[in-house]
């Protein structure tokens, strides 16, 4: 049954428009969530964009868990964000640019501004919480340790070249520049900094998705902290948990050549929880809990025999259970774990994506996004064992849209496993109409299609524009046994590309679907996807027209050139240079080895600040494109990585994505 979830549209239905790339930017996006200490009130960051000047603000907003109306706490005239308690919750402090740099300043929640100055340094800080105490801050720095080209040739101050001795020398969108994030204290006066990393050629947290939750406090008054020391770092997923206090620092998890990452003390101090990976090199690993014990160091997972991996966890407050989210099935869920029981909990359901999890009590406060909103603030209500909306920052937005709806569907795939798939369906969708359909390939590989509201791949803006979209939870991908997720590795284009055929085939059979206006779509391993269906779309042909977005085309090429080699050397087994079956299997999987086959136009986008799948895969395919005499189009990116972050090349991206569909599909 399609569902349009009624709880959260009471009062909006009979909407005017449909959603459009404007008003996708107009949306207010909420994050960063902190309740307060007495559990009355959540601090949050609301962030806007201004397309006029490409740019946007945040400010901080206060919510009462009651439902009453929120009240905006600071001007957000830069980026205000990180809001954090002081314990007596009389303060609130929290991090902002206003000055030009990133700073830690303060005010009183009951008032709001003007906040006061608590650092001034001459860096800005990062990452920044509040001790488990109070008493001081935790934050990073980015220090200089390795020596400049200038420092090296002082007479050549205009000298643009980059000198490197060793890899990573970029990573994701940004080249290595000689400085490393260390982790530092000061008080709460922002007085008498400590770098707990001092002289150490290292980064914490782990670069460039790594945050807060890979540090804490330590009940003996050091800090624990995630990093990675690795004679070659771009082949390594081997990060450490490192205690450091003042008698030094020791590594927690050596031996463990995984991740292992975010720490978290038990209340008591008795117990360091974290999260572990067993696999080294596999960055898409299951997740597991584990603990050690603070006295002997004895290592032991939480629960053995479970089949789901942890997204992220925190303590009860009495030490007993966990709670942690993860992938399941299409959404992010909540789970509780007790500590000797035999499997998780799931408890507050919701059919959507379950984040920034907060506990007072006996009541839970989270972040909530379906397909058709971004996050909002909720809270459980165990009477009526639902959510309930008490932040309502898009409502305005939203009585005007008129709103697709969607559901999920299990097809059958070559080999007998059920696909989960998401279906998505015009506004005022009916039945006996035929409407194009686009098949949205997802990227990762390992990452499920959950219900994560996107501002660039937004199946919302998609069924607006009158398209029915079948996003496929194709093999190789969480949340439906670790097997499923594993079944890709080294097997590109095998089970994962009949899974997505498989999905085509059962959508076009559909009465409401037109065969002939079929579009594939996706990014990064969803373009490599779009590149092999470019070279398998006959008998029969599936395809009308195609879109790929930082896409792999050539396999060779990429495993040269892309940044983190562990990523290419597990999922595609090693170098196609090592050995004639590594040769083999490589020209096996790679979409240009089956470019002769080409006949669909295709339209390529890529961003040169894309290290992860450097663009020169994007200007190989479009070559190859235009050389086949095919309908193609180019939309580069010259400041942009592997995702379009800046406003105007947002709308940018979102008016060629759908003129290109327009001119092949409609």
């Amino acid at each position: 049954m399609r569902f349009v979830l009624l709880f959260f549209l009471t009062g909006w239905l009979g909407a005017s428009g449909p959603l459009s790339p404007e008003l996708l930017w107009s949306m207010k996006r909420v994050s960063g969530p902190a309740l307060s200490p007495d559990g009355k009130s959540i601090a949050l960051v609301v962030t806007e964009y201004d397309v006029a000047e490409n740019k946007g603000r945040s400010a901080l907003w206060l919510v009462p868990v009651d439902g009453s109306a929120a009240r905006k706490l600071t001007e957000g005239t830069k980026r205000d964000h990180t809001p954090m308690w002081a314990p007596d919750g009389k303060t609130l402090y929290f991090c902002s640019s206003r000055s030009g740099s990133t700073q830690i300043y303060a005010l009183d929640p009951a008032k709001g501004e003007p906040a006061a100055a608590v650092t001034a340094f001459d860096f800005s800080v990062g990452n920044a919480f509040l001790a488990a105490d109070g008493k001081r801050f935790v934050f990073t720095k980015d220090v200089a340790l390795d020596s400049s080209t200038a420092d090296l040739f002082p007479d050549l101050p205009q000298a643009s070249g980059r000198i490197f001795d060793q890899l990573m020398y970029r990573h994701w969108d940004s080249w290595s520049d000689g400085t490393y994030s260390h982790v530092l204290t000061c008080d709460l006066k922002g007085q008498n900094p400590v770098d707990w990393m001092k002289d150490q050629k290292v980064d914490s947290p782990l670069k460039p998705f790594g945050g807060s939750e890979q540090i804490t406090t330590a009940p003996d008054g050091g800090l624990v902290y995630t990093a990675k020391i690795s004679d070659f770092p771009a082949d390594s997923t081997d990060s450490d948990l490192y205690w450091v206090n003042a008698n030094g620092t020791r590594n927690l998890t050596e031996g463990m050549d995984g991740y292992d990452i975010n720490p978290q003390f038990s209340p008591d101090g008795k117990t360091l929880a974290f999260l572990s990976m067993k696999t080294p090199g596999y960055e898409a690993d299951r997740n597991r809990l584990m603990l050690m014990d603070v006295a002997s160091g004895k290592l032991s997972e939480w629960q053995t025999g479970w089949d789901i991996t942890i997204n992220d966890f925190q303590w009860s407050a009495d030490g007993k259970s966990v709670l942690f989210t993860a992938p399941y099935q299409g959404n992010v869920v909540l789970f509780q774990m007790v500590r000797g029981a035999q499997k998780a909990e799931l408890i507050c359901p919701f059919n959507g994506n379950i984040n920034a999890v907060m506990r007072k009590g006996k009541e839970t406060y989270a972040l909530l996004s379906t397909h058709l909103r971004p996050n909002e603030l909720y809270r459980w209500s165990a009477s009526q064992k639902a959510w309930q909306m008490i932040s309502h920052f898009n409502d305005e937005l939203y009585k005007d849209l008129d709103l697709p709806s969607y559901e999920a569907k299990w097809f059958e795939a070559s080999d007998g496993q059920k696909i989960h798939n998401w279906i998505f369906y015009p506004p005022h969708f009916d039945p006996n109409q035929k409407y194009p359909l686009l098949i949205y390939c997802q990227g990762g590989p390992q990452s499920m299609i959950s219900q994560s509201f996107s501002f660039r791949w937004n199946f919302h803006i998609m069924a607006a524009q009158g398209y029915v979209v079948c996003a496929v939870n194709r093999r190789g991908l969480p949340g439906f046994g670790q097997k499923w997720n594993d079944d890709i590795a080294q097997d590109w284009g095998g089970q994962a590309m009949r899974d997505l055929l498989a999905s085509t085939d059962a959508m076009q059979a559909m009465p409401f679907i037109d065969k002939a206006r079929t579009g594939v779509v996706g990014a990064s391993f969803g373009g490599y996807a779009v590149y092999w269906m470019m070279g398998h779309n006959s008998e029969p042909k599936r395809f009308a027209t195609m879109i790929a977005h930082a896409g792999l085309y050539n396999l060779e090429s990429m495993a040269a050139s892309t940044e983190e080699l562990f990523f290419v050397h597990h999922d595609l087994g090693g170098q196609p240079w090592q050995s004639e079956a590594l040769k083999q299997a490589y020209a096996a999987h790679s979409p240009h080895e089956f470019a002769n086959n080409w006949d669909t136009p295709l339209l390529v986008v890529h961003g040169e600040r894309d290290y992860r799948v450097p663009v020169a895969q994007g200007m190989q395919a479009f070559t190859t494109a235009q050389l086949k005499g095919l309908k193609s189009r180019f939309l580069y990116f010259p400041d942009e990585g592997h995702w379009v972050l800046k406003p105007q090349n947002g709308i940018l991206w979102q008016r060629v994505f759908f003129g290109w569909l327009s001119d092949t599909l409609k």
